[in-house]
């Protein structure tokens, strides 16, 4: 009886460990403001801000003023979206295992071969302690013979819910090419992070600073991000080319962190404007052009 008993729990603690764990398809790549990922002999990397434009939520890390992801309502993960040279579909997050989808075009002007990926296979592991849904990506050079694609074996990128992307492995000795040792998830913190550098940002900005509008120029909106270095009232409005203020957006107090809000003229011209940010004792400004 006390077997049976052990192998009643046995059986029924996987599923009650499953059903703790969000694993929808968004949650394989988390992209709250402020999370952090740390990969083995790499700099800390921070997710410090966004902005929504033509349907498109854009990712930037770091001190970056240019978007190194954006995510559409498909859960399209696009790397480097603003750059046409560098533009990849990463990750498809609702694709089912064994559907292909389309990387990277072939481009013969600098030698780039084109480039497929699928959901190799999709299974339950365990990472930092928490057991979660993950997903083996495999990534394949793609050779198109008149109606026939012939796939190559390039390299394999693992994702885990709640975690993001998290190993992956190139040619033998399938020795990890970049392995994540540490990060922070809304707010919770897993493994270790450590910076390897001094260019490393810190988890927590150690200045204010207003960041460039993006998109600018703009329609029908903007975003507006900056970062506070500590607790305190901020003020923050717009301003025409005349110094007059127009908009007065917020004055409140707020947390030591990265912001963000997005700016909607309303009754407004088209036009030149200054964003104006004061915080306990700063106060910076940056311009934006709104073009209907």
């Amino acid at each position: 009886m006390k077997g049976v008993f052990i192998a009643l729990i046995c059986s029924l603690l996987p599923g009650y460990l499953y059903s703790q764990t969000d694993t929808s398809a968004a949650r394989f790549f988390p992209a709250a403001i402020g999370n952090a990922w740390h990969y083995q002999d790499q700099p800390v990397r921070i997710l410090t801000r966004d902005s929504v434009a033509e349907g498109n939520r854009f990712l930037f890390f770091d001190t970056s003023s240019v978007p190194e992801y954006s995510i559409d309502s498909a859960l399209h993960i696009v790397q480097y979206p603003t750059n046409p040279s560098r533009r990849i579909l990463r990750y498809n997050l609702n694709a089912p295992p064994m559907q292909w989808w389309v990387v990277q075009e072939r481009d013969t002007t600098i030698g780039r071969r084109a480039l497929d990926a699928r959901v190799d296979s999709v299974f339950w592991g365990a990472l930092f302690g928490v057991v979660t849904r993950m997903k083996a990506i495999g990534y394949y050079t793609a050779q198109r013979i008149n109606d026939s694609v012939y796939h190559y074996w390039h390299h394999q990128e693992y994702l885990a819910a709640g975690f993001g992307f998290f190993l992956s492995f190139y040619d033998p000795p399938w020795v990890p090419y970049e392995e994540l040792v540490g990060c922070i998830i809304d707010g919770r913190r897993y493994g270790t992070l450590v910076s390897v550098n001094d260019n490393t940002p810190p988890l927590f900005p150690l200045s204010s600073k207003l960041y460039p509008c993006f998109p600018n120029p703009f329609n029908p909106s903007t975003t507006i991000s900056y970062s506070l270095s500590e607790h305190g009232r901020v003020s923050l409005s717009v301003y025409d080319i005349l110094g007059r203020r127009v908009v007065a957006l917020l004055d409140e107090l707020q947390d030591t962190g990265f912001h963000s809000l997005v700016f909607q003229p309303m009754n407004l011209p088209s036009g030149v404007y200054f964003v104006r940010l004061t915080a306990q004792g700063f106060t910076a400004t940056t311009k934006i052009i709104y073009s209907k």
